[in-house]
């Protein structure tokens, strides 16, 4: 099973067993901070030439940020950073791995139910700087979000997210690479202010 499969059936089980109608009471408004780790996988890159579609092993994602919470309703901005490595490395081409670092916007919405358990859905929006060994290129991103959080304490939430994002056409050098995108599955906690 492939790692988007895997990361997708994952996320599924994770909200069959939580989302529920019924809305608890939901009461707190203001500032947030978040921290994540967790694992990301970027589509292949397709270079052309010689060198064709190189593919990708799995990375290490991480994002940290500050959100306000509005009840049910929250905004955050983020930053977030990824590696990977290509998958095979003997190709002939300069370029041993790639780091994304973004900086991100993002709306979501919650949903709490008569557990401790919310699930939440978001779009957002941003600038991603992709690097190679010799080029660099920063492009828009669009993400799409589903998390689940778990109520530790009246402050603090245990969180899991999923993000879908699709990047406009990275450039290269002479090489322009279109329909790029990357998905992640991280975890890490929220804490209220």
């Amino acid at each position: 099973m492939s790692l988007s499969k895997k990361l997708l059936s994952t996320l599924a089980i994770c909200f069959t067993g939580v989302s529920s109608p019924a809305l608890a009471e939901y009461d707190y408004k203001g500032l947030y901070a978040i921290g994540y780790v967790g694992v990301n996988q970027l589509t292949d890159l397709d270079f052309g030439g010689a060198v064709g579609t190189l593919g990708f092993d799995p990375g290490i994602e991480m994002q940290a940020g500050i959100g306000y919470d509005f009840g049910r309703f929250r905004i955050e901005g983020l930053y977030n950073r990824s590696g990977s490595d290509f998958e095979d490395t003997k190709k002939s081409s300069t370029y041993v791995d790639i780091i994304s670092s973004a900086w991100v916007a993002n709306v979501l919405v919650d949903f709490e139910n008569d557990s401790k358990f919310i699930t939440s859905f978001g779009l957002g929006i941003g600038s991603t700087k992709h690097e190679v060994t010799g080029a660099e290129d920063t492009v828009l991103n669009t993400d799409l979000i589903a998390g689940i959080g778990y109520k530790i304490t009246e402050n603090s939430y245990l969180d899991m997210k999923y993000t879908y994002r699709i990047y406009d056409d990275i450039t290269f050098g002479d090489v322009k690479i279109s329909d790029e995108s990357s998905q992640s599955l991280i975890a890490g906690l929220r804490f209220n202010f």
